[in-house]
């Protein structure tokens, strides 16, 4: 029905042909219901399973990687001998790892489908109604309510639909509709028509809309607009027609995939026609073709290694914490990657109420008199803690915890807050939330009297929804007569004890017998986002220096698709529960303009992917050259000339050629990348601040993830038959030394480059001290924090210890 609001009680009841006493007849029920369709938000009709599953394949990198894997799977026809088995792992792996990959993806999408669907939250589930099959009111599942029939709502009750008020039953009505128009104050209802057609909702006084909640009061109306025509309806419509755009995040990945894709296509023709004059050698038996398919081989490996197989599942599922954690805010997202440009966000339009404020009232400070001497009186104020209707928090006089019993000024505020109260809590398990019932002022104060807790009750053992109705509960004692006579008599004698409140103005006792003493006691009151720095996979660093200065393949797709995608994937996803950054409040917006990789980023990303890829080699070439149970080669022997290596070589004289394809450097450069790559996961806990400041238990996530890597590595060390399968070996105690040793640098490398960030780069950019408001409030100290000295205290003995084991580490470096 149009315009409603303006229409008087009996036009709107003569339009539907209804009597506000009898309601609807079943006839009329069943047309209305037929013509109108039932009373409920329409399910979004969702991407299909087989559209989900194309999409994870639309990326481009993803496109290059399966082309990889084509190729890697043709080439392994070609292979002859003991390799022939081996040589399908390859591209098995990669294919296996794109469908783990696309399964996260669409495991993702179908969570974040769900964005519109929390609509439906605020649908009540029954409704009371008068129809002329029944001479009183039922209640009916709300679904099944049609325009035109007569329905009663009540203090706590959820609006079913939008009603146009006929009769108040009660002095006020008060509804708190602030999920649909933002008043953080409840409304007061009358029954007379508003004349303006073009109202807006705050302004339509005698109008209920679906999902709002009654505070006060008790009135019937008659349904007016159901299902998608109600006012919450209309925003579903709205949200539903959206149009999708790409998201800036969106457009940086397709804009660095492109990038990325050509920067590997030039890199691996340049690697493999490098080596052209390799093609040769006596390795490849003297056939040009074998050689070229063997550098082919390295250029496809090189592929794999630069081509960020784990970005999107990552991305995805940060951008899904992100989402959960907003949802848990009563925030709806329709877009996993809106939640991104959130950060580059310089300007919000939006109302206050439940939007910027968490719509939930609550008292934070309280004060009593203390004592008055002569014109002068003097205050206690009290601070208490806790945010929301949770009935948990502590009452605090100058930062000490205080026993609001022994007030007697506190125990007087309390028992009018009890009593003068209409309100009460519930505890939606659902969402596991507090929620009130009635007005928000009253019902902070009922919070505010369980957090003072004047008898001192305990109640630590009772469930949430036992505590909800416990704070909502009025206990009655019964006793016998003749007790009962004298509890009242020594109760109100002033000689005598109070057992229960230890304050004789608590109470109000009835004389006349039989006696019912009230005991009021309550019995249940109770004492309450930064984008990780994750530099991208530098791996393909190690595979252009391995062919460019000549050395044995270092790393082959498999292992490297294995770092990607398992051992750097769990710590990547750890770092979305990164605490933000401590000068947060200190940086201004990001330009969505701005490239994904840019200016400062990228040097930091050449150095660190610089310094992996020549430690990776380092430490393959320590083990030709240096260990000392490896073969100690020279430096001619290993770089550019290995294939050169045969039995009448006399360059190679007293070389045994087959150690050129032993596994233990590639192990070697495996453990290193992988220790490497868990030290950027520790360096990534802040963009730029030290880890002195920021020790890695800030995040005890990424501590967990990192244990469940190196874990996950060594099991493809040491349990067969997976060693085969990566062409690995198991490592000697000193091979690990030499593995950290090559490897903690990087942490110094990384310190060094955030200390120039925060002094002379990005300082510059920071917002005026005037624009910086710290809103942690769990962490008060933010910049002010210290060095965390347990951290040192680990670290200084264990680097001290590593580097005065001898590894012959520094023979690598004269050689």
């Amino acid at each position: 029905m149009e315009n409603a609001h303006t229409k008087t009680v009996d036009e709107v009841l003569s339009s539907f042909g209804v009597n506000e006493t009898t309601g609807l007849s079943l006839e009329q029920v069943k047309k209305a219901r037929e013509r109108h369709g039932p009373n409920e938000l329409p399910t979004e009709e969702g991407k299909s399973l087989w559209e989900l599953v194309i999409e994870q394949f639309e990326d481009l990198l993803v496109r290059i990687l399966l082309l990889a894997a084509c190729i890697s799977f043709v080439l392994a026809w070609f292979e002859e001998g003991e390799e022939t088995v081996t040589a399908f792992v390859e591209p098995f792996v990669i294919l296996l790892i794109l469908i783990a990959n696309a399964i996260v993806g669409v495991w993702q999408e179908r969570n974040a489908e769900n964005a519109i669907e929390a609509l439906k939250e605020y649908e009540p589930e029954m409704g009371k109604v008068y129809r002329q099959d029944r001479n009183t009111v039922q209640r009916i599942k709300a679904r099944d309510i049609v325009p035109g029939d007569i329905v009663e709502v009540a203090v706590g009750d959820k609006v079913p639909a939008d009603i146009r008020l006929s009769s108040v039953k009660s002095t006020t009505l008060r509804v708190d509709q602030s999920i649909l128009t933002g008043e953080s104050v409840s409304v007061i209802k009358h029954t007379d028509p508003v004349p303006d057609p073009r109202a807006v909702n705050q302004d339509k006084k005698n109008m209920l809309f679906s999902g709002t909640n009654v505070a006060a009061g008790k009135a019937v109306g008659v349904v007016v607009a159901t299902g998608v025509n109600t006012e919450i309806g209309k925003i579903r419509d709205e949200m539903a027609a959206t149009e999708q755009e790409r998201t800036p995040l969106q457009q940086k990945l397709d804009e660095f995939g492109e990038q990325l894709s050509k920067v590997i296509t030039l890199i691996c023709i340049a690697v493999w026609m490098i080596n052209i004059g390799h093609f040769n050698d006596p390795v490849h038996g003297g056939s040009w073709i074998r050689g070229a398919i063997y550098y082919f081989k390295i250029a496809v490996a090189l592929a794999v290694a630069a081509i960020p197989e784990g970005l999107p599942a990552v991305i995805t599922t940060c951008l899904a914490l992100g989402t959960r954690r907003m949802a848990k805010k009563n925030a709806i997202v329709r877009s996993l990657p809106s939640v991104e440009t959130l950060g580059c966000t310089s300007v919000i339009c939006s109302d206050k109420t439940g939007t910027l404020t968490t719509n939930q009232m609550s008292v934070h400070k309280m004060f009593v008199l203390e004592k008055v001497e002569g014109e002068h009186c003097s205050f206690h104020e009290f601070t208490i803690t806790g945010s929301t209707y949770a009935p948990e928090g502590e009452v605090l006089l100058d930062d000490k915890i205080v026993q609001c019993g022994k007030y007697d000024g506190l125990v007087e505020l309390a028992t009018i807050c009890a009593l003068c109260n209409d309100s009460s809590l519930d505890y939606n398990e659902a969402k596991g939330v507090y929620e009130k019932v009635g007005e928000a002022t009253e019902t902070a104060l009922t919070c505010l009297v369980e957090k003072m807790n004047v008898f001192n009750t305990n109640v630590g053992g009772l469930s949430k929804v036992d505590r909800a109705m416990a704070c909502n509960a009025v206990s009655i004692a019964t006793l016998p007569y003749e007790r009962r006579v004298r509890i009242v008599l020594q109760y109100i004698s002033p000689a005598g004890p109070n057992e229960c409140s230890g304050d004789k103005k608590l109470f109000a006792v009835l004389t006349l017998p039989p006696v019912l003493f009230l005991l009021l006691c309550y019995p249940c009151t109770i004492p309450s986002p930064a984008s990780p720095f994750t530099p991208p996979p530098t791996f393909h660093v190690s595979i252009f220096l391995t062919a460019a200065l000549g050395f044995p393949e270092a790393l082959i797709p498999v292992q490297l698709l294995w770092v990607n995608l398992v051992t750097d994937g769990l710590p990547a996803t750890a770092l979305g529960f990164n605490p933000p950054d401590l000068d947060i409040m200190n940086k201004p917006p990001r330009n969505p303009k701005e490239p994904l990789i840019s200016g400062w980023l990228f040097f930091r990303y050449l150095a660190i992917g610089g310094y992996v890829g020549a430690a990776t080699v380092g430490a393959a070439a320590w083990w030709f050259m240096a260990a000392n149970d490896g073969p100690k080669v020279t430096y001619y022997q290993l770089c550019d000339h290995f294939l050169q290596c045969t039995p009448d070589n006399p360059d190679f004289d007293g070389v045994e050629c087959n150690i050129f394809e032993s596994p233990t450097p590639m192990t070697m450069a495996l453990s290193v990348l992988v220790t490497i790559e868990m030290c950027n996961a520790l360096n990534s806990l802040s963009e730029n601040q030290s880890l002195l400041k920021m020790p890695p238990w800030d995040n005890i996530w990424l501590v967990g993830a990192i244990g469940l890597s190196m874990s996950l590595h060594f099991l493809i060390l040491y349990v067969e038959p997976l060693p085969l399968v990566f062409q690995i070996t198991p490592l000697t105690l000193e091979q690990w030394v030499t593995v950290l040793k090559i490897s903690f640098p990087v942490i110094l490398l990384d310190e060094t480059l955030k200390f120039s960030a925060r002094n002379y780069v990005e300082g510059k950019e920071a917002l005026p001290p005037l624009l910086c408001v710290d809103h942690d409030e769990t962490r008060p100290d933010a910049l002010n924090r210290g060095i965390s000295w347990p951290f040192v205290v680990i670290m200084v003995p264990l680097i001290v210890w590593l580097y005065s084991v001898d590894t012959n580490l520094s023979k690598l470096f004269w050689s």
